[in-house]
């Protein structure tokens, strides 16, 4: 081996060469010397005298970590070598350094180093260098061989660990023979069951089983025997005073050195403690898991760690989607810095109560909550997390919400009615006051005419708005069905809109389905319907402006359409324009009048027609579309279409040459302001009128005057108008008589009631004079009850 002829002493070269079967060849070529150190699977290297590497096998390679360069790498200088202590070992003091500077051997025994390879790895080895000599005896270097004894330290001092452990666990650590006799026992075992080790040494381990449980050892020793290992099995034990523990036992099987099954060793631990816990755990769980409220714990860092059921009806995420990830998927990106500040207040050992705030459901949907949160601490009295309840609040919010909303629109719409009601007032009180300046004997101007009555007009139809409300929240409204042609209902809606939509200078553009479109239904309320949406877009739409109205047939149903040019609907505010008392005003845009109760009106009236309405618009200022449904009548027949016109008064004879007989008239009313001016009224119109205030003053001028019409007014103090109306029946002549009823009530109970009394007609206050002209002057055959 590059000129080294002999390892060890040189007295021992010719003894050795001798011992060589066959005689010194092939024993003395160095090629066959260097091929049975490379294939030697313990590590093998040579140094010159200079300590450079000139040889090295695979093994050492793979022990150092590195391959040397040959002729160059002094080993002991290129690799890191330390003491077993870990501190550095000096290079002089290496086995190699010593066996080429005293050129002799060192013994392995004397010589126990570390090996820190390049990766940081650790070998520990037990080197044995040798010195080499020439056949001349010339000093050549030095061979080492070197062992590996890592694993048997490892496992030396792992043995000296566990029985450490052994002695000091907590747990009581005991093993047994395959016929049940104790073998070893440790402190825990003394501690857990009493006994001492002297004590229970060499007894069978029946010693600790209660009698109802002694059929569980045969059980449990047969499993060893097959290999097999028991974990935390739970039973019970008896100590050395008798009392009962429950434990939990781990047992396994133990092997000799060939592999034999020669007993068995199990750990025992006392799990009273977590028995009640357990307990206490599985009751409170059962109240977790049965909570309609989310429950939920966290860590300091807002992480999740339980979700119990009511948080996944909650949220919406099971608990396998939520335990693990961060508490903030459930908040909203705007409310994300009320984490850091409820978790900061955690950490002080606060709690937060009845937390108000938002947290977002799986969906996306928001939702309103309450939430107690409070720190969760450890047996050491530390706090590692957060434990919070939320409780969803949304319904009561929004009942807080409605509740609002609804004082919000009272206080609106008292607002807005005293607005709306001083409107009409204030021209007619101008009209008034013209009057009286003008003198009594001067005749009123038409103009001044014009503006009371469509003052007038209009706090009729706020009135009657706002009744019809009433009548229909009460469940109290009648539809007369019948079956109509839906464009006659409009046709009676655009009449009725005129008065509004002309004077504004509005151009109306109608588009009706060319065949005719049937519907079941009232076709008073379905033109009510019409009206008030072409009103209320005159109403919106600024002068000068477009309003359309089309009807067509689309897949079984009467679909109309009414826009405008004007104001616009916000587009979070298209569902609230159809509840009472609601009006929306765009930004820097005046009231248009009303009390908000028109789309109300109309959104109802359709429910009860089967129908529906929807309102579209492109946002303010750029007007807006009022979408009707109806359901058409089955089957269909041929209509033609009639020209507008106006509905007939209650059946009776628009005949003007009617209007000039004259009829002798008793009004009854207590009230003197509208007893006079109704009085001069009917006496400009050519009748003759009598007046009372009451009703026995009324009885007595109708038994001396015998007249041919009585107005009479319902609601008198003590004797009412019913009871006139019953007096002046039982007269002789009193059956033709003509009896009609004044009153404010208008429902259709009331109506009912003066029939039954006997009265022919039924007026509601204030009273529409046309209508009551052709009462006075119509043949009695006309008069429709």
């Amino acid at each position: 081996m590059n000129g080294m002829d002999t390892v060890g002493n040189k007295e021992d070269e010719d003894a050795s060469a001798e011992a060589l079967p066959g005689g010194s060849a092939p024993w003395n070529d160095q090629q066959t010397w260097r091929r049975l150190f490379e294939q030697l699977p313990a590590p093998v290297y040579a140094c010159d005298p200079a300590g450079r590497v000139i040889f090295f096998n695979a093994a050492a390679a793979a022990l150092w970590g590195r391959e040397p360069r040959i002729g160059h790498d002094l080993w002991c200088g290129s690799l890191h070598i330390l003491r077993p202590d870990g501190s550095r070992l000096p290079l002089e003091q290496c086995p190699m350094a010593l066996a080429l500077r005293d050129q002799r051997a060192v013994r392995a025994m004397e010589m126990e180093i570390v090996i820190e390879r390049p990766d940081g790895s650790r070998r520990r080895v037990m080197s044995h260098p040798q010195p080499v000599f020439t056949a001349t005896g010339v000093f050549a270097g030095a061979f080492n061989l070197l062992l590996d004894i890592t694993d048997y330290k490892e496992a030396d001092e792992l043995r000296g660990r566990l029985t450490a452990i052994i002695r000091s666990s907590d747990d009581a650590i005991i093993s047994k023979s395959l016929d049940g006799i104790i073998t070893s026992w440790n402190n825990g075992a003394e501690r857990l069951f009493g006994y001492t080790a002297e004590e229970a040494v060499g007894r069978p381990v029946t010693m600790l089983i209660p009698e109802d449980r002694i059929d569980e050892e045969p059980e449990v020793l047969a499993r060893i025997r097959r290999g097999e290992t028991i974990d935390h099995y739970e039973t019970i034990r008896r100590r050395k005073d008798g009392s009962m523990i429950n434990i939990s036992l781990t047992v396994s099987p133990m092997t000799n050195t060939q592999g034999q099954i020669v007993g068995a060793s199990k750990i025992a631990r006392d799990i009273s403690e977590r028995k009640d816990a357990d307990h206490a755990r599985n009751m409170l769980a059962a109240i977790v898991q049965s909570s309609d409220d989310a429950i939920i714990s966290k860590d300091l860092k807002g992480i999740i760690t339980s979700w119990n059921r009511g948080a996944q009806r909650l949220f919406g995420y099971t608990a396998l989607e939520a335990v693990g990830r961060s508490i903030t998927m459930l908040i909203p990106p705007e409310r994300i810095k009320e984490e850091p500040h409820v978790l900061s207040r955690i950490v002080r050992g606060e709690s937060i109560e009845h937390f108000e705030t938002v947290r977002r459901h799986k969906s996306g949907a928001l939702l309103d909550i309450s939430l107690t949160v409070s720190p969760i601490i450890n047996a050491q009295g530390k706090i590692i997390g957060a434990s919070k309840i939320a409780r969803d609040i949304s319904e009561r919010k929004r009942a807080e919400k409605a509740l609002a909303d609804a004082d919000r629109r009272k206080d609106e719409f008292l607002a807005t009615l005293a607005h709306e009601l001083r409107n009409p007032l204030a021209p007619l009180r101008t009209s008034l006051e013209y009057l009286r300046q003008s003198g009594l004997s001067a005749a009123p101007p038409a103009q001044v005419i014009e503006i009371m009555g469509r003052q007038v007009d209009h706090m009729v139809r706020l009135i009657d708005d706002l009744l019809e409300i009433s009548r229909i929240s009460r469940g109290i409204i009648e539809l007369k069905q019948e079956t109509l042609c839906l464009s006659d209902a409009v046709n009676d809606a655009i009449e009725i809109s005129r008065p509004m939509i002309e004077p504004r200078g509005h151009r109306l553009e109608i588009s009706l389905a060319p065949d005719a479109l049937q519907v079941h239904g009232d076709r008073v309320r379905l033109a009510q319907v019409f009206a008030n949406l072409l009103n209320n877009a005159a109403k919106f739409t600024p002068p000068g402006g477009t309003i359309r109205l089309s009807l067509e047939r689309q897949e079984g149903m009467a679909v109309a359409r009414v826009s405008d040019t004007g104001n616009g609907i916000p587009q979070d505010k298209l569902e609230d324009i159809f509840e009472m008392f609601t009006q929306v005003r765009g930004s820097g845009q005046a009231a248009s009048g009303g009390l908000g109760v028109g789309l109300s009106l109309v959104r109802r009236l359709l429910q009860m027609h089967s129908g529906t309405v929807q309102a579209h618009s492109a946002g303010p200022g750029l007007g807006s579309e009022f979408t009707v449904r109806l359901p058409l009548a089955v089957p269909v027949v041929q209509h033609l279409e009639t020209p507008p016109s106006h509905p007939a008064k209650a059946g009776l004879d628009p005949d003007p040459a009617t209007r000039a007989v004259p009829r002798r008239v008793l009004l009854v009313d207590d009230n003197r302001d509208a007893v006079e001016a109704m009085a001069m009224l009917l006496e400009s119109l050519g009748h003759e009128v009598h007046v009372a205030y009451n009703g026995p003053d009324g009885l007595a001028q109708a038994e001396a005057l015998r007249p041919e019409v009585v107005l009479l007014d319902i609601g008198m103090p003590g004797m009412s108008g019913y009871d006139v109306a019953d007096a002046l029946r039982l007269q002789p002549w009193g059956k033709s008589l003509r009896l009609i009823a004044l009153t404010g009530w208008g429902q259709s109970s009331d109506r009912a009631r003066t029939a039954e009394a006997g009265f022919d007609h039924h007026l509601v206050k204030p009273i529409d004079f046309d209508s009551l002209e052709q009462l006075l002057t119509a043949p009695p055959q006309q008069i429709v009850h």
